[in-house]
């Protein structure tokens, strides 16, 4: 395909990836009533709203959930409404950009032939229209989460000033989710010291810049928590703490089933959670899931291990009760899944760090599936690192064309 017809598709590309959310998300509205509150998300954000503050429904000030998302869906209420087509043009647009970015990436690291096909399979990836109809933080995320790598890339040659705009965008990305906040406040900077070019003192400069501005950000969410609860309170109340301890007396195989429910019924720990106030849970919770952890390490090796290098790059999902049928979820992920799992990390590997840029692709790839195989891996919690496994995917897929035309080449040369 030419290079000028690829440039004229590519608003269309993005025009049908928004009609296929869109669509989908008519299509299935969530409820009856409207907005689904899946997560707590859609209450906080109609509190923002109304009030400029993230309250629970009694109107005490609420850390629930991190602030990115339910401030971001908030505005969008406060001005069309509180209504799930609202919800949807907060989702959509989130998509349109995160689809935008991971093309913009896609053709600094690898050309335009692998960013367009990219963009374009990330465009009707099942998973990415499915959450993009949900009141969930996942597209949001999504678009947090390309922004700040694709700043970082941005930045790579600029001056102070293009750091310090990483680090306010890496900053924004871990007020969407926690889980984000190794890569961005330790590993990115870090990784200055490989990607730049210039010396220690040219990357220092550099990560001050970065780290400043992100600190300026992100330190008004703890800071606002200690004024309102008393308590240092980084991400969430809704922590992984929880999480961590679920997943340590409940065998992930049998997660979101009626056994679950059972387990955690029976267990002293959850039982005696009821007189914990709901600001000090997480904290009351790694502490039960770490002495589980001091008593039988083994056991928890062995567990993260499994997460780490099959639970999260598994094609297919466990079988539950879905929105939709569980026959039709498993032939949708052997199509997508199947293929572009395999082959996005073939294309990790022969990538290597061709461009040093890379490796803040592979840093936050890695950190994210590390620290969720910490504490819990399903196929949801893989969303964010899944564009970028996508354009690992396409890099693959020319890189094998390539070497198939190459010997068959040489093959004709020798007849």
């Amino acid at each position: 395909m030419p290079s000028s017809l690829r440039r004229r598709l590519l608003p269309l590309l993005l025009l049908g990836a928004v009609a296929a959310r869109v669509g989908y998300g008519l299509a299935r509205p969530p409820q009856e009533s409207g907005v689904s509150n899946a997560d707590g998300y859609a209450h906080l954000a109609a509190s923002f709203a109304e009030s400029w503050s993230l309250n629970q429904d009694d109107g005490r000030p609420s850390a629930y959930r991190e602030p990115a998302y339910p401030i971001y869906l908030g505005l969008f209420f406060k001005a069309f409404g509180f209504n799930y087509r609202a919800a949807l043009l907060a989702n959509g647009l989130a998509a349109t950009l995160a689809l935008l970015l991971l093309y913009r990436v896609g053709l600094e690291l690898f050309g335009e032939e692998v960013a367009f096909a990219a963009a374009a399979i990330a465009s009707f990836y099942p998973p990415f229209v499915f959450y993009a109809a949900q009141t969930l933080r996942e597209t949001f995320q999504l678009a947090m989460s390309a922004l700040a790598l694709w700043v970082l890339i941005h930045a790579r040659r600029r001056g102070l000033a293009a750091f310090a705009l990483a680090g306010l965008a890496n900053a924004a990305a871990a007020l969407s989710n926690t889980v984000f906040l190794p890569f961005t406040l330790v590993l990115a900077p870090a990784a200055f010291l490989f990607v730049l070019e210039g010396g220690a003192v040219h990357a220092s400069k550099r990560a001050a810049a970065y780290l400043a501005a992100f600190l300026l950000l992100y330190s008004a969410w703890p800071v606002r928590n200690y004024l309102v609860f008393d308590r240092f309170i980084v991400g969430s109340t809704l922590g992984t703490g929880n999480i961590f301890y679920n997943y340590l007396i409940v065998p992930q195989e049998v997660g979101g089933t009626s056994r679950e429910g059972e387990i955690r019924e029976n267990d002293p720990v959850v039982q005696a959670a009821g007189d914990v106030a709901p600001e000090a849970l997480d904290r009351y919770y790694w502490k039960a899931g770490l002495q589980r952890v001091r008593k039988a390490p083994a056991s928890f090796v062995k567990l993260v291990a499994w997460r780490l290098l099959w639970d999260f790059w598994r094609v297919l999902p466990r079988p539950r009760a879905y929105v939709h049928s569980y026959d039709s979820i498993k032939w949708i992920s052997l199509l997508s899944d199947g293929w572009i799992i395999p082959l996005g990390l073939l294309g990790m590997a022969l990538a290597r760090l061709r461009r040093p840029e890379l490796l803040w692709l592979y840093l936050f790839v890695f950190s994210i599936n590390g620290i969720y195989s910490l504490i819990l891996t399903m196929l949801r919690y893989r969303t964010p690192v899944m564009p970028w496994i996508i354009l690992f995917a396409c890099f693959a897929a020319q890189e094998l064309w390539g070497r198939l035309r190459l010997r068959y080449s040489r093959m004709t040369a020798h007849v």
